[in-house]
């Protein structure tokens, strides 16, 4: 019987190859990792896994943004963390969006390798150790 790979299940959007290719290596060393360039792709791979444990997107990305692309997740997929990272440094235009949608983190670029893995596995542990609670009050 062949074993399972166990470890936590990333989507990670961009449209830049470049940024998909570098951040996905970074995170393959402890997560199972999807890449998607673009937000629409994004959206073809989140209806073809059955559950990610978590969604990191960028902000700006052309037809579908980020902002929007969250937007969306939050309505189909609204127990999926998601976290949002950005070349951007405009608060505004950040803050807007995290007005609109629940995102548990941003990180702005350039991305530092030990920054995304740890922000990413806080992120997991954090939705689990929240799931986890949620069926023990619901039981």
């Amino acid at each position: 019987m062949p074993e399972t790979d166990s470890r936590p299940l990333v989507l990670l959007v961009d449209d830049e190859q470049a940024v998909v290719d570098a951040v996905s290596r970074n995170l393959r060393k402890d997560f199972r990792v999807v890449t998607a360039c673009g937000a629409q792709n994004g959206l073809r791979a989140m209806a073809a896994h059955d559950r990610f444990d978590l969604v990191m997107t960028d902000l700006h990305m052309p037809n579908i943004g980020g902002g929007e692309f969250l937007e969306i997740l939050s309505e189909r997929y609204p127990d999926v963390p998601r976290i949002l990272f950005t070349g951007d440094t405009d608060p505004v235009e950040v803050d807007d969006i995290l007005r609109s949608v629940e995102v548990y983190d941003v990180l702005f670029k350039p991305l530092e390798t030990e920054v995304i893995r740890d922000r990413v596995r806080a992120a997991i542990e954090h939705f689990q150790t929240r799931r986890k609670l949620e069926q023990r009050f619901q039981a």
